[in-house]
């Protein structure tokens, strides 16, 4: 697989020669490739999607979910299995 981040999205027109893209001509389609496959990132998109607000009820059940969680350390109830203590360490030393 083959990511291009310097292309812009296409809506799988073939390309066609000019004097800036003189060898697109000689090119095949994406039809007549299928066997290639093509990935394309939609980063205006992704940004778009990440500057949206939240819905009202995703934000109050975050909130919620923080006060649960910072109740149950305040008091002492809060418990981590080792297992996944010993596992994120183990993952954060690989990644270092």
């Amino acid at each position: 697989m083959r990511i291009e981040l310097n292309t812009g999205a296409t809506n799988g027109a073939e390309k066609t020669a000019s004097p800036s893209n003189p060898g697109a001509a000689a090119r095949p389609s994406n039809a007549a490739v299928a066997q290639a496959d093509t990935a394309e990132f939609l980063l205006d998109r992704i940004r778009a999607q990440a500057l949206a607000p939240e819905p009202p009820q995703r934000v109050e059940a975050s909130k919620a979910k923080v006060e649960a969680l910072r109740k149950a350390v305040a008091d002492g109830s809060y418990r981590v299995p080792s297992q996944n203590i010993a596992s994120a360490l183990l993952a954060e030393n690989r990644r270092l």
